[in-house]
């Protein structure tokens, strides 16, 4: 769990909301750029209900090649004895999910739907069985799998918040220029609390920095919690998108 996780009260209720409305398995894509806080928001629904499930599972979907060895992972959660052929593996986790009383799976940074529909869990379940499903993307098109939930960038007030949550002690305006600066990105603005924090540099001169250096300092401040970067994620985006579309 994100202990700076900010915000997002309405986005979190309207996921709990639409997954508790269905009466088979229930799939709610969040939808939105690369740094916007899909998976952080999917973690803290994950942690915020928790109670509510016998089990949990995170799948990094990215890679459709790497899913089968994350569900022979879960088989072994499972207390199954996973099967070797994909095809069985999955017919094995979907009738075991059938027998748990209440199961998320977070299908994460997931870029084709047919990638991961095959491994979605059939319905219906037994009455009283929640079957939920969170899927993060930053593509269209998954609407054939469920509602999409559209995530933009956080407020003001909330950027603040984020910012203050590791520099307390930043001045009013300083805060809200560097929010603004950021476009109250929720990875840029934790990577710059992060950075702020290690080196306690004036929140002016940080200011400074980020409209001379914008570059290089999208590459620092980099999070304990994840590996990626504001420059590294663009720079990903931007590859995949001129391999689509070299014009």
């Amino acid at each position: 769990r994100n202990p700076n996780f900010t915000g997002r009260s309405a986005e979190l209720a309207d996921i709990a909301q639409e997954l508790a409305s269905g009466a088979a398995v229930t799939v709610r894509a969040v939808r939105g750029m690369g740094g916007v806080g899909k998976t952080q928001l999917a973690a803290e629904y994950a942690h915020a209900l928790a109670s509510d499930y016998a089990l949990v599972w995170q799948i990094a979907a990215e890679e459709p090649a790497a899913i089968p060895d994350q569900f022979t992972a879960l088989a072994g959660q499972l207390g199954l004895d996973p099967a070797p052929d994909p095809d069985a593996l999955r017919a094995q986790i979907h009738d075991e999910l059938r027998r748990v009383p209440g199961g998320l799976l977070i299908f994460d940074n997931a870029d084709d739907p047919t990638d991961i529909a095959p491994w979605l869990p059939p319905g219906p379940l037994p009455p009283g069985i929640p079957g939920h499903v969170i899927v993060t993307t930053r593509r269209a098109g998954f609407a054939a799998l469920g509602h999409i939930l559209g995530l933009d960038v956080i407020d003001l007030p909330h950027a603040v918040q984020l910012l203050r949550s590791r520099v307390p002690d930043l001045d009013q305006h300083s805060v809200e220029q560097i929010a603004d600066e950021l476009g109250r990105l929720p990875l840029a603005l934790e990577q710059a609390a992060a950075y702020l924090d290690r080196t306690q540099i004036p929140g002016p001169d940080y200011l400074n920095l980020l409209r001379t250096r914008t570059a290089d300092l999208y590459a620092r401040g980099k999070l304990t919690t994840r590996n990626d970067t504001i420059a590294t994620l663009w720079h990903m985006s931007l590859e995949r998108a001129a391999a689509e579309r070299s014009a």
